[in-house]
C-alpha cells in the first residue's frame, strides 16, 4: 500500500521507534506484509515462528521489531525497534492511509440500473459491473467493488472492497469485504487500538457463498477464495485467509486470520480452524473439529479437538469408552 515518500526518521518519530541514525534519511514508499514486500517497503515482525521463513525471504527496506528479535532480522533490512511492532504498523497506517473505513461519494441512479439489476439495490457509482450480472433488491455495493460477468448477487447482500469472479453466486445476507477483526488491546485504559484493514477480498470463478456468511477483507494481504470453491451458510472467514480451489466448507465453520487452506479441502460443519496454520491439499476435516495444527501430508482425514488423524482419534475414543465401561462395572 503506497504511502508516498516518507523518511524512516518520520516513521520513527511517529512510533517512538529506535533506529540507527545512518538510516534516518532512507525513504519508505510502501507498507506491506513480509511476503509481499519490495525494496521500498516498511513491514513488521512480531517474533512469531510461522513468519521466520517469510522474514528471511523478505525484500523490505525496513521492519518494525522488538529488541529481543533483532538478531533474526536479515542484514539487508533496517530494523526499527519498538515495544509492539503490531501497534507500530497500525499507527503508521492510521497516520498515512487512514482507518480503512470508506463510503461511496455517489450512487447509481435508477436509470443506470439496467438489465437484471434491481432498482432497489444501492450501488456505488464507482463499482465495476460486468455483463449479464444479476443484482437483487436490497443489495448494498460500496467502495472498491468489481463484479465480473454472469455473477448473481442475492437480496440483502453487502459488498465492499472485493472482487466477485465470473459465474459466482453470493446468497442472501452474505457480507463480503467488511472490516477484519484487528485490535491492539490496552487493558489499562480499555481504549483498544484499531488496526486498519486495508486489503481486499478476491473471489475466484464459479464460487458459491452461502446465506449470512461473512468474509473479512485483509489487513495487508488480500483474503482470497479459489475458483469453484463452495461455502455453506453462516461461515466466517477472517482477514487474510487463503482458500484454494474446489474446496467445500460446511455451515458454521470459523476460519481464523491468515490460515491457508489448500486445494480440494473439505471442512465439516461447526469446525474451527486456528489462525496462521496450513491445511494441505485434499485434507478432510470432520464435523465439529478444532484444528490447531494442520497435518504435514496432504490427503489426511482429521477429527476431534485438537484435531488429529481420524483413525487415531477413533482408537482413542474406543479405548476411553472401554475404560469408562470397565470402571463403571467395577463400581
Amino acid at each position: 500500500m503506497k504511502i508516498g515518500n516518507t523518511t524512516i526518521q518520520d516513521i520513527s518519530s511517529l512510533t517512538g521507534g529506535i533506529v540507527d541514525k545512518k538510516h534516518l534519511s532512507c525513504v519508505i514508499n510502501d507498507i506491506s506484509s513480509l511476503q509481499d514486500s519490495v525494496s521500498s517497503s516498511l513491514s513488521f515482525f512480531t517474533g512469531a515462528f510461522f513468519y521466520l521463513e517469510e522474514l528471511q525471504a523478505a525484500q523490505a527496506l525496513a521492519c518494525f521489531t522488538k529488541e529481543k528479535y533483532l538478531a533474526k532480522i536479515p542484514h539487508h533490512i533496517i530494523p526499527i525497534i519498538v515495544k509492539d511492532p503490531y501497534l507500530a504498523i497500525a499507527q503508521v497506517i492510521n497516520h498515512y492511509i487512514g482507518n480503512g473505513e470508506s463510503v461511496p461519494k455517489s450512487f447509481l441512479s435508477d436509470s443506470q440500473k439496467t438489465g437484471n439489476i434491481s432498482k432497489f439495490a444501492v450501488i456505488s457509482s464507482s463499482a465495476i459491473i460486468g455483463q449479464n450480472v444479476t443484482i437483487m433488491p436490497n443489495v448494498y455495493i460500496g467502495q472498491n467493488v468489481e463484479i465480473q460477468d454472469n455473477a448473481t448477487i442475492h437480496s440483502n447482500v453487502s459488498l465492499e472492497h472485493c472482487t466477485v469472479g465470473t459465474n459466482s453466486i453470493i446468497r442472501s445476507g452474505a457480507r463480503i469485504g467488511t472490516m477484519g477483526f484487528g485490535f491492539v488491546p490496552n487493558f489499562t485504559t480499555g481504549e483498544h487500538f484499531l488496526v486498519p484493514q486495508i486489503a481486499r477480498v478476491i473471489l475466484g470463478k464459479n464460487v458459491d457463498i452461502g446465506a449470512n456468511t461473512c468474509i473479512d477483507r485483509g489487513f495487508l494481504t488480500n483474503t482470497t477464495i479459489g475458483d469453484n470453491t463452495k461455502i455453506d451458510n453462516l461461515v466466517h472467514i477472517a482477514h487474510g485467509v487463503k482458500i484454494g480451489k474446489s474446496c467445500f466448507i460446511a455451515a458454521c465453520v470459523g476460519i481464523a486470520g491468515s490460515a491457508i487452506i489448500g486445494n480440494f479441502v473439505m471442512i465439516g460443519g461447526q469446525s474451527s480452524i486456528a489462525g496462521h496454520i496450513l491445511l494441505p491439499d485434499y485434507t478432510q476435516v470432520t464435523a465439529m473439529s478444532g484444528v490447531a495444527k494442520g497435518p504435514l501430508e496432504h490427503g489426511k482425514v482429521i477429527s476431534g479437538i485438537p484435531a488429529i488423524e481420524n483413525n487415531l482419534w477413533k482408537k482413542m475414543h474406543i479405548i476411553a469408552l472401554k475404560s469408562a465401561k470397565s470402571s463403571k462395572s467395577d463400581t
